[in-house]
């Protein structure tokens, strides 16, 4: 007992260490913050793009089975308490909803509700008092598309008649050849799946590092669902409103000064099970102030003004990219 209490003691301390000199080094040094990457989800700067090299975005297309249906306006809408729930009612262009893990329910009243169990993040605490006094029954939207990448979840939204987009995304092996990282696609309850008319599907590959991954480094970037969701999207739409990407940011990034934002870019809550919040972060904080300036991307929620950051944004290019 007292030998596991001391491990998970000392993981901690590793863990905040590396944080602490990330931050750091980002400060200082940019192109040694990769090195103090606790589980090496940061790669050397030689592997990476140069910033004139670089794609607009981090992904390429990669060729599906399916014929792969084509929009010139979407919503993409974040599992996040601080959307309103009740515009859904009225959507007249597809919005799909980004990793929700249940499904949206309507009461007899007509109000939606959505049980945020599941996330760390966004807990929406009413739900369950609601539940108990209320039969709430499913909401089926046709203009409504729920994406996510597990099984499970693809399997039993699809089955209770939602649509679904299932967004497979490959790593890259070396210059030209991508590789899926889904384990289940050959599964044959998953094949009578992909067959359904409520099921899309788009395969991205990971488009950041100019070869293969290095060795002794994670294969697979760490970009965090809803960027990549964003740059599967990317394919498809010609314009994409985007609502509540805010990266777990506790409020509006234009009204924060310098080392508030710094500490908004770390939480031990949400970093301690996968050890990556840091890590992910510079990508989605660095795309954010790319997008924003791009007229494809509308974007709504806490990250708007980002560019105000330049020169933490500066820092954060400098790590990422071969300068």
């Amino acid at each position: 007992m007292k030998i596991t209490i001391l491990r998970k003691a000392f993981s901690v301390f590793i863990r905040l260490k590396d944080v602490f000199f990330m931050f750091l080094m980002l400060l200082i040094f940019p192109k040694l913050v990769h090195k103090f990457s606790t589980r090496k989800f940061l790669y050397p700067n030689s592997y990476c793009y140069s910033v004139n090299e670089k794609p607009k975005l981090p992904f390429k297309l990669i060729k599906n089975k399916k014929k792969i249906k084509k929009y010139d306006e979407i919503n993409l809408i974040a599992a996040n308490k601080d959307i309103n729930l009740q515009m859904l009612k009225n959507v007249k262009i597809p919005t799909f909803l980004n990793y929700f893990w249940q499904t949206i329910k309507i009461s007899s009243e007509g109000n939606l509700f959505y049980s945020g169990k599941g996330h760390l993040s966004y807990t929406y605490n009413n739900f369950e008092k609601v539940i108990k006094k209320k039969r709430l029954k499913e909401y089926k939207n046709q203009n409504i598309i729920y994406v996510q990448s597990y099984e499970k979840t693809l399997i039993k939204f699809s089955n209770k008649g939602h649509n679904v987009l299932f967004i497979d995304p490959y790593i890259k092996i070396s210059k030209n050849l991508y590789k899926s990282e889904s384990n289940f696609l050959k599964k044959k309850n998953f094949q009578k799946i992909l067959k359904k008319k409520n099921f899309s599907t788009i395969c991205v590959g990971q488009n950041y590092l100019k070869d293969k991954h290095p060795d002794n480094y994670y294969k697979g970037v760490q970009f965090g669902s809803f960027l990549t969701t964003i740059g599967a999207l990317s394919f498809i739409a010609k314009k994409i409103n985007i609502y509540g990407w805010d990266y777990y940011f506790r409020s509006s990034v234009k009204n924060m000064g310098f080392f508030n934002f710094l500490k908004n870019m770390y939480n031990y809550e949400l970093d301690k099970r996968s050890k990556n919040h840091f890590e992910t972060g510079l990508f989605q904080l660095y795309y954010a102030s790319v997008l924003s300036k791009n007229p494809r991307f509308k974007i709504s929620g806490k990250l708007v003004g980002i560019q105000k950051h330049k020169f933490i944004l500066k820092k954060i290019e400098k790590a990422i990219f071969n300068n």
